[in-house]
């Protein structure tokens, strides 16, 4: 079922594709339309500062839907954060299992009185290695997701009003009509 949105870019014009590359609206500044709940992309007009633009506009229910910007360049370094951690988390795991397969023991002499075992300092550097790199990687990819363009949905859409209208229309075979149209 069809619902009714509001979309907003600030100050810059937009078109929304949908299926097929079929313009659904093209507006200025903001416009409200009727759209099939789903994905569509939306042109950004370029601007004084700012280049052409596509971004996706992902509508679930009506409401208002608003613009944010995110900055690329924090978005491309939380990537480089987050593949980093990844990779250092992965180095500090191998070095910890490693480690804990080569742990040392000694055994005293046939009465089994005393079982004697040293953990390897390779297994507490690998652990402190993993949990530094599994917490750099989460914030890099926070912050990599956080700086995303697209629109996002901020409130429910004010209420439509109920128009009326009538007038005159042309008639097929010559001459005028009467019509009316009634809008909610």
């Amino acid at each position: 079922m069809p619902v009714y949105v509001h979309v907003s870019a600030g100050k810059r014009s937009f078109i929304v594709f949908g299926e097929a590359q079929r313009r659904i609206a093209e507006c200025d500044e903001d416009c409200q339309f009727w759209a099939w709940p789903g994905t569509y992309r939306v042109r950004l007009t370029q601007t004084e500062h700012e280049p052409e633009r596509s971004v996706r506009l992902r509508i679930r229910y009506g409401g208002n839907y608003l613009l944010k910007l995110g900055d690329s360049d924090a978005r491309g370094a939380g990537l480089a954060l987050g593949i980093v951690g990844s990779t250092i988390a992965a180095v500090g795991s191998i070095m910890w299992l490693a480690g804990s397969a080569f742990h040392e023991c000694s055994y005293e002499d046939s009465a089994g009185s005393a079982n004697h075992c040293e953990t390897p300092s390779i297994v507490y550097y690998g652990l402190g290695t993993f949990v530094a790199g599994a917490g750099i990687g989460a914030v890099g990819f926070v912050i990599f997701g956080n700086n995303g363009s697209g629109f996002h949905y901020f409130s429910e859409p004010p209420p439509l009003a109920m128009s009326a209208r009538v007038g005159l229309v042309p008639l097929s075979r010559g001459g005028l009509g009467l019509g009316a149209t009634l809008s909610f």
